[in-house]
């Protein structure tokens, strides 16, 4: 199976659809920022506008309610003698079109624009009493008024604004065309249209209503519209919104193709019991009977099945996580074999990094396996393993003493493919050397790399060291061995490694 370390944090199956949502969840996050923004922008315009329509629009309304004051003096008076007075107010005043007055009786009887006239007026029509939108006048039956009304017990005086005044001030503070004047339930359109009711459907609008007279200036936008029409304008903004997307995207899936942290991989595993401890077991070369076992690191991923060790145990040594599992294995191996009647000096390694040797951790783990099988005739070993270059530093050389004084034979594994030389062999003074499978192997092949091993084997002869022939797969191999001195043996051709509840079994018979 491949190797759970160097897998993805994320499999590429889910990858696809969670990088997709992200780009469309930070595109989505990122226009609806954007239309907020132009929302608020929108608002901000549209109170602007709407209290800037309003202050020019009051302006009018107090030019027309100043005449009226001057108008209503005149109330009472005759038009003939009254009329004149009406068109000086007029004409002293730019926004006011006519100046009328108004009998008790609420008959309009004279005009600034006519003079004599004779028309009913109703009160009521007018907002509080005061202001009042008409569609149209004599003189400019195609434009609107702004009406306002005075009035005393002698009768009243209304003064009137052109409608095209009011207009293009709406057009002016609102080019987009959605301000509007309301007056009671009327409103004036930009366009100049009269209508009763309520403002137009699907407008948003700031409203600003006058603190002096009835009337109030709507100015908004179409929701519809309005909001996305400035869109490309904003093309700058948009493309930034794909360029976060995409980065987003592309953070995301750089995190999810990563390998996941060694160290949380091994934890997990750990905790969820995935290591465990297989034993193979050593034999004595001349009679075949298990002598001993070297514990081998097992990692079972669910259904998965087997990690190869040659995939977890370099990163587990450089990651440091060798440190925790070579802990959990020697504990749990230890309080395994200790309710099994061990055969005496019964022979128990282990597999160890050099870099191992550096801290307490490895002498605490080894006194904690002696402490529970002190009751059994154990000898604990240790194999180094020679997979990088290392020098032996007085750290090293202090944490051997401790482990030799705690009664731990030192082995180098897989001897003669390694990086262990005489001068190493000699500071490590070690009790045992294991040989490689492969150069046992030469054996049935007659290869070049059989002298080599009858060198390693002379080698250990002379320094007083006992070998152990690791990878027999055959009897010829077998026999060769135990021609050559090798008194301990281990391979397929004896048994496979297997769970720490199988080897108990089995060797607790041979007691």
């Amino acid at each position: 199976m491949m190797n759970p370390i160097a897998l993805p944090r994320i499999a590429r199956s889910l990858r696809i659809p969670v990088a997709v949502s992200i780009f469309l969840l930070v595109a989505t996050i990122g226009i609806a920022i954007q239309l907020l923004v132009i929302g608020s922008r929108l608002d901000r315009q549209a109170a602007d506008g709407s209290r800037g329509i309003l202050d020019e629009i009051e302006k009018m309304v107090d030019q027309a309610s100043d005449a009226a004051t001057q108008t209503l003096t005149l109330a009472g008076q005759p038009c003939s003698r009254a009329v004149l007075r009406l068109r000086e107010e007029v004409q002293s005043r730019p926004y006011v079109r006519s100046a009328n007055l108004v009998d008790p009786e609420g008959v309009l009887y004279c005009s600034s624009l006519v003079g004599d006239v004779h028309e009913a007026t109703d009160p009521n029509t007018f907002a509080n009493g005061t202001l009042e939108l008409l569609p149209f006048n004599r003189v400019t039956p195609d434009s609107s008024l702004l009406v306002l009304r005075r009035a005393t017990h002698n009768g009243a005086a209304l003064v009137a604004i052109d409608g095209r005044h009011l207009i293009k001030v709406l057009k002016t503070f609102d080019p987009a065309g959605t301000a509007m004047l309301r007056v009671g339930d009327v409103w004036l359109s930009p366009e100049g249209v009269l209508a009763n009711g309520s403002a137009a459907d699907g407008m948003k609008s700031a409203v600003a209503n006058s603190m002096l007279y009835p009337l109030e200036i709507h100015a908004g936008y179409s929701r519809k519209n309005s909001v996305f029409d400035p869109l490309h304008r904003f093309a700058l903004w948009q493309a930034a919104i794909v360029a976060v997307s995409a980065l987003a995207t592309s953070l995301f899936w750089w995190f999810a193709s990563k390998p996941r942290n060694a160290n949380r991989v091994f934890g997990d595993a750990l905790l969820a019991g995935e290591f465990s401890p297989y034993l193979q077991p050593l034999v004595d070369a001349q009679s075949g009977e298990w002598i001993g076992a070297e514990i081998l690191a097992r990692w079972k991923r669910g259904n998965q099945g087997f990690v190869s060790p040659d995939q977890f145990i370099p990163i587990a040594e450089e990651s440091g996580f060798i440190v925790p599992l070579t802990r959990e294995l020697t504990t749990s191996v230890a309080r395994a074999l200790n309710a099994v009647d061990l055969p005496l000096g019964f022979h128990v390694s282990f597999n160890v990094s050099p870099t191992q040797l550096i801290g307490g951790g490895l002498i605490e783990d080894c006194r904690r396996f002696l402490h529970i099988l002190r009751h059994s005739d154990v000898r604990l070993v240790l194999e180094l393993t020679e997979r990088e270059l290392f020098v032996l530093d007085d750290a090293m050389r202090d944490s051997l003493a401790s482990l030799r004084s705690l009664g731990v034979s030192i082995a180098i594994d897989d001897f003669g493919t390694g990086h262990a030389n005489l001068s190493l062999l000699n500071d490590l003074s070690v009790d045992l050397l294991k040989v490689d499978k492969s150069l046992i192997s030469s054996v049935a092949d007659n290869t070049v790399a059989q002298p080599v091993l009858d060198c390693v084997i002379d080698l250990a002869k002379r320094l007083n060291v006992k070998v152990i022939a690791e990878g027999i797969e055959t009897v010829a191999q077998w026999r060769y061995l135990e021609r050559k001195g090798v008194r301990v043996l281990q391979g397929y051709h004896f048994a496979r490694p297997m769970s720490l509840d199988a080897f108990a079994t089995q060797v607790g018979t041979l007691a």
